[in-house]
C-alpha cells in the first residue's frame, strides 16, 4: 500500500498574524490591570508583553508595512518606558524586603522606617502607571496591531511568503545575537565588574540576553516545526533554557544594585529618608553584600 503523501506544510502567515494578534492582546489585557492598578505583577506583565510584542514587530519588520510598523514600534516602546520607573520602585521595595525577610529578627525593626518610604513610592508610582495605561495611546494599541497583522496575512502568501517571512525573523535573531556578544565581551574586559560601570556593562548584557530570548521565541513559536529543521529547533530550545537561566541571574544582581543606588543616595543626602543614618548604613552594608554574592555566582 503506497504511502499517504505528505501534507503540505501550513502557511506561515497567517500563524505570524495570529501570533502578532495574540501579542497586542495581552498588552491590552495587562493595560486593562494596570489601570485598575491591580498590582505591581501587572505593572510587570506589562512590561514583558510590551517587550514581546516590540520584538515581534521587530522580526517580521521585513513583511510590514515599514512606516505603520515603525509608528507603532514607537508607541509600544513609549508605554514601555513610561511603566519602567513604577516598576523599578516596585523591585527596590521587594528587594529590601527580601532582605529585611532573611536577617535576624532584632534587626528588622530599622528598616521599616525605609520600607515605608519605598512603599510611599510604589503607590504613587502605580498612579502614574494607570494614567499611562488610560492614555488614548494605550488604549488603541491592540486593535492598530490587530489591522497590521491582517495586513500582513493579506500581503504573504504562499512559498515565497514564507521565506521571507523566515528570512525576516532569522535575521532578526542573528542581529539580536551578535549584540549580545558584543555586550559579553565588554563585560568581560571591565576592571570592576561591581564598579559602576562594570553593573552598567552587566545591565547591557541582561537587556540583550531578554531580547534574544524574546527575539528567538518569535521564530520558534511560530514558525517550527515546519521551516525549521527538528535539529536546529532542538538547538534553538537549548539556547533559550540557557538564555532564561543567565537572565535571572543577571537579574538578581540589577535588582541588587538598584537598590544598593537608591540607598546610597539617601546616604549622601540626595534623597530625603527617615530611619536614621546608622540603619541605612547598615542595611546598605547588607545589600552590597548581597550584591558582591550575586555577582560571583554570575561567574560560577
Amino acid at each position: 500500500m503506497p504511502a499517504a503523501p505528505t501534507p503540505p506544510p501550513a502557511p506561515l502567515a497567517p500563524r505570524v498574524a495570529l501570533d502578532l494578534t495574540r501579542r497586542g492582546e495581552a498588552v491590552d489585557d495587562a493595560r486593562h490591570r494596570v489601570e485598575e492598578r491591580a498590582g505591581g505583577e501587572a505593572i510587570h506583565d506589562l512590561r514583558v508583553s510590551a517587550r514581546r510584542l516590540g520584538e515581534a514587530l521587530r522580526a517580521w519588520r521585513g513583511a510590514l508595512p515599514r512606516r505603520d510598523a515603525r509608528a507603532l514600534l514607537r508607541r509600544v516602546e513609549r508605554l514601555r518606558r513610561a511603566v519602567g520607573e513604577p516598576r523599578d520602585a516596585e523591585v527596590r521595595f521587594d528587594t529590601l524586603r527580601a532582605l529585611v525577610r532573611a536577617a535576624p529578627r532584632p534587626e528588622r525593626p530599622g528598616a521599616l522606617p525605609l520600607l515605608r518610604t519605598l512603599a510611599d513610592a510604589v503607590h504613587a508610582a502605580r498612579g502614574t502607571a494607570a494614567r499611562t495605561a488610560r492614555a488614548r495611546a494605550a488604549t488603541r494599541l491592540a486593535d492598530d496591531v490587530g489591522r497590521l497583522a491582517s495586513r500582513l496575512a493579506a500581503a504573504h502568501r504562499g512559498p515565497a511568503g514564507d521565506a521571507a517571512l523566515v528570512a525576516s525573523a532569522r535575521a532578526h535573531v542573528a542581529r539580536r545575537r551578535a549584540k549580545l556578544r558584543r555586550a559579553e565581551t565588554a563585560l568581560a574586559a571591565a576592571r570592576s565588574p561591581a564598579g559602576a560601570a562594570g553593573l552598567d556593562r552587566l545591565h547591557t548584557v541582561r537587556i540583550c540576553a531578554k531580547r534574544t530570548r524574546y527575539a528567538l521565541e518569535c521564530l520558534l513559536d511560530v514558525a517550527a516545526p515546519e521551516p525549521l529543521e527538528t535539529e536546529a529547533a532542538t538547538t534553538a530550545g537549548r539556547t533559550l533554557s540557557r538564555l532564561r537561566a543567565r537572565q535571572r541571574r543577571l537579574g538578581a544582581v540589577c535588582d541588587l544594585a538598584s537598590l544598593v543606588a537608591w540607598l546610597s543616595r539617601s546616604r549622601h543626602g540626595s534623597a530625603s529618608i527617615p530611619g536614621g543614618a546608622l540603619e541605612r548604613r547598615a542595611w546598605l552594608a547588607r545589600a552590597r553584600e548581597s550584591l558582591s554574592s550575586a555577582l560571583r555566582a554570575t561567574r560560577a
